[in-house]
């Protein structure tokens, strides 16, 4: 459950960071009296969004949870990538925690036998 919403609210707070950057720019601009830009600003891509957990179904939720997200970000502050087709948002994994150490799963196995007591 905290994988999905660090992740939403990380997401939502990075949009908001942009927008406010994007309006920046534009005020900056007329200011001084430079165009303002014309073609698409940078923004944050869903894609960069990443996270581990050790339930399966916590990634799932946290996948979906930023899909809603996504699009409540489009509504509020308008689109700035496509929202479909669905980005795939395979940084955000399950992993055991042996795993997500870069160890084999079978490594732990093998610790507990070696320091289990002989019978």
């Amino acid at each position: 459950m905290r994988l999905r919403n660090f992740l939403y609210v990380a997401y939502r707070e990075l949009r908001s960071l942009e927008q406010l950057l994007k309006q920046r720019i534009r005020d900056l601009a007329r200011a001084r009296g430079l165009p303002t830009p014309s073609g698409p600003l940078p923004y944050v891509p869903l894609a960069n969004m990443q996270g581990i957990d050790i339930e399966r179904t916590a990634v799932m939720i946290a996948r979906v949870t930023l899909w809603m997200g996504h699009r409540q970000m489009i509504e509020r502050y308008g689109e700035a990538e496509d929202p479909l087709p669905l980005v795939t948002l395979a940084g955000i994994r399950w992993a055991t925690p042996c795993e997500s150490r870069g160890r084999r799963p079978t490594a732990l196995l093998r610790t507990r036998r070696f320091w289990a007591p002989a019978t």
